[in-house]
């Protein structure tokens, strides 16, 4: 896709009251791009939508449609029904199959604070080019904005004019960027200006951004008052820990009786964007948000004279940048945080399986802000490393002579690699066997047999018992039989692509995986060959399998250490032969000759 006009203007009029107006042309080339083009303008109490309008025009500038009125949706910001929100968006879908068009949308806002801005990213995808792009944002004193930049050719342009003070920035002609197979956040390569007040009024409530600290003063201004349990629930968290012998037994109680009586909802009204529900109304109702729950559960070991520690963070599976030198609120999620005895607990509120102790790669390694009043600071969430996530593989795999192989696999999932299988715990025997047979990839597999045992850890444990049918897992070609010793766990290479890069690389997490697999053959063949033994080792990892003979058939041993760490651009021609070289390794075949 093509923007050929960007343009976004920020009025600041004062604390409680700012107009945002936004000009947007965009050339849509391909059909696969007709989502990117849709117009989305989400809005609340806090914001409204002042106008808005649309133009479709084909390619040759004519003018086909106008989008004003009824034609544009008014549709609730989200579908899920565990979200509760008072949120609200406005949408124009171009109505056209006719390729190319350009789409010029038009609109205004109205707000009534500043206390968070929208990164202004005109380039939202490494696919799209723009041709013009602009930033405007204006303001008088005593309101003052601070910004800072990521991959913004060229610099910004001040001005001041009496007590309005004038910010600028300009981009012209941005090419679209090579996908980086290395990089899961190709958009963290993008030109981004972030902005944020240093003073802000919120629902009444006055709040500063000069120092994190400052960031933490506000929400502890939020979340107060909000911790009252009845004298019901008091009693019955007395109750639950009287014959606790430690801490950190009381906390685990405590956890698992909120896990046990609450549940994930989203709700944002009012103040929930940022402010918790009340610990009681979570009480009375059995759910919540992260914000609410996380309240509710700081609430409860309150009453057990244990404190606990509000935490705001930026989730996802992949860490996102943060803007650690930007006091602001860069956060999407909360979690909760209890000192004991100098090594922290943290908890993660809103999965109601999730094993006590255990952040997950949700919220793993990386900044998070610990509300304490003005004592607020950043902090940095634990690092799941190599020698924590691990997975074992035993398996014996018998093959008949037909080719056919029944395998009986036992398979132990720890640290962060107990995440490929936790969402299946809680699911029926038929949704874990269509899930497995279809992530195994195994031409021909069935599930037999499923069972799962869990240890909860601070660092989870998961055992999974599978037994497997497996339709002419040995083909046949004549008189002999070829298989991939490597039956479960293959890997895979990487994009050539990869290798020329100008920036660094990052593997988020380690990883030790060991498999051990027996095959047993029928009397009926003999191994003619196997293959050989590798060793591989690089900066990144290292890599061996090893293959014996037995009485009736072979064992096949591998292991594979992956090492977290940021790398070098020189690392990444290497570690591209690494990963093909063990991709390769994982498909080579035994072979078995068909006895006379």
């Amino acid at each position: 896709m093509v923007v050929r006009l960007s343009e976004t203007k920020y009025e600041i009029k004062s604390m409680t009251r700012m107009k945002c107006y936004v000009h947007l042309v965009y050339t849509v080339i391909h059909e696969n791009a007709l989502k990117d083009i849709y117009l989305r303008v989400f809005y609340d109490n806090e914001t409204k939508v002042s106008s808005i309008h649309g133009t479709l025009y084909n390619a040759e500038g004519i003018k086909k449609k106008s989008y004003s009125g009824s034609d544009i949706l008014d549709i609730s910001a989200v579908s899920d029904n565990d979200f509760y929100t008072d949120d609200r968006c406005k949408l124009i879908i171009p109505e056209t199959s006719v390729f190319p068009f350009t789409m010029e949308y038009e609109y205004e806002l109205t707000r009534t604070n500043i206390m968070q801005f929208t990164p202004w990213q005109p380039q939202d995808d490494i696919n799209w080019s723009v041709e013009s792009a602009s930033l405007h944002v204006t303001f008088a004193e005593p309101i003052r904005i601070r910004h800072t930049e990521l991959n913004i050719p060229g610099s910004m342009v001040a001005g001041k004019s009496g007590d309005v003070s004038d910010y600028f920035w300009q981009l012209k002609n941005l090419p679209t960027l090579e996908e980086d197979p290395l990089n899961n956040q190709n958009k963290d390569l993008l030109p981004t200006v972030y902005l944020a007040p240093l003073s802000f009024s919120y629902a009444g409530l006055s709040g500063e951004m000069n120092s994190w600290a400052d960031v933490g003063m506000f929400q502890t201004l939020l979340n107060k008052g909000r911790n009252k349990l009845s004298d019901k629930t008091i009693q019955r968290i007395h109750e639950l820990i009287k014959d606790k012998p430690d801490n950190r037994s009381k906390i685990e109680a405590i956890y698992n009786f909120m896990q046990g009586r609450t549940r994930y909802v989203s709700v944002q009204m009012g103040l929930g964007d940022w402010q918790p529900a009340a610990a009681s109304y979570v009480d009375e109702k059995g759910f919540g948000d992260c914000k609410a729950l996380v309240n509710y559960t700081m609430s409860l070991l309150e009453a057990a004279d244990i404190p606990s520690y509000f935490t705001l963070i930026r989730a996802g599976d992949e860490r996102k940048i943060f803007l650690k030198d930007f006091p602001s609120f860069q956060f999407t999620h909360v979690i909760l945080c209890v000192p004991n005895n100098g090594d922290s607990i943290w908890l993660e509120c809103t999965n109601q399986n999730m094993p006590f102790g255990y952040l997950g790669r949700f919220t793993d390694d990386r900044p998070a802000l610990l509300i304490n009043d003005n004592k607020s600071k950043l902090v940095h969430t634990p690092a799941y490393t190599i020698h924590d996530n691990i997975l074992t593989r035993k398996a014996t795999v018998q093959i008949d002579e037909d080719g056919n192989a029944t395998a009986d696999v036992e398979t132990t999932y720890e640290g962060l690699q107990f995440e490929a299988i936790s969402p299946l715990l809680t699911r029926s025997f038929d949704d874990q066997k269509k899930y497995l047979e279809e992530t195994l990839e195994i031409p021909g597999c069935s599930v037999k047999g499923i069972n799962y045992k869990i240890e909860s850890k601070p660092i989870p444990v998961a055992t999974e018992t599978l037994k497997l049918f497996i339709r002419t897992y040995a083909t046949k070609s004549g008189d002999r039989y070829f298989l991939s010793p490597d039956i479960l766990n293959p890997g895979n290479s990487i994009s050539k692509k990869a290798e020329e890069r100008k920036t660094e690389f990052n593997i988020r997490h380690g990883y030790s995986d060991y498999d051990s697999i027996t095959y047993k053959l029928p009397a009926s063949v003999k191994i003619e060959s196997l293959p050989a033994d590798k060793n591989l080792t690089s900066e990144t990892g290292t890599y061996q399998s090893k293959l014996g003979t037995l009485n009736n058939g072979f064992i096949y041993i591998r292991k594979r250490d992956t090492y977290s760490g940021t790398y070098a651009p020189e690392q990444a021609k290497p570690y591209v032969e690494f990963r093909r070289q063990i991709a390769k390794a994982d498909r080579e075949k035994a072979v078995l000759k068909i006895l006379p």
